[in-house]
């Protein structure tokens, strides 16, 4: 990663961070993994991010995140912020949609079928 994108990321993670807690929903990548790890859900499940970071290496921003409602003891994830989904009207959601696509066009995807696989 060069270092213009690595600020880039750098200040797209502190603008994620002035809007936590953040709700969001996964995308569908993201509900596969959850149902391996033993999520059962009929929809798509609520989750509340907690907290972004960058990860580095080139693998991204990730978002930590809570899964489940008052009635049970929420569960915590970290993902690719990439595979999270934002209500389309947040000021965040143009930002995270170019971040996403240039991510795609350099070729780093937030789940492969090769991380797929090993799961």
């Amino acid at each position: 990663m060069n270092h213009m994108a690595a600020i880039q990321e750098e200040q797209l993670a502190w603008r994620l961070q002035c809007f936590l807690p953040l709700p969001a929903r996964g995308r569908p990548e993201l509900l596969k993994f959850l149902r391996r790890r033993g999520l059962m859900f009929r929809d798509s499940p609520r989750l509340m991010v907690t907290g972004v970071f960058q990860a580095g290496d080139g693998k991204g921003l990730m978002g930590q995140f809570a899964v489940g409602g008052a009635e049970e003891s929420p569960r915590l994830f970290v993902a690719p912020i990439e595979q999270l989904a934002f209500e389309r009207g947040h000021p965040i959601v143009h930002d995270l949609a170019v971040y996403r696509k240039a991510r795609e066009k350099k070729g780093l995807a937030a789940f492969s079928q090769d991380n797929d696989r090993r799961s």
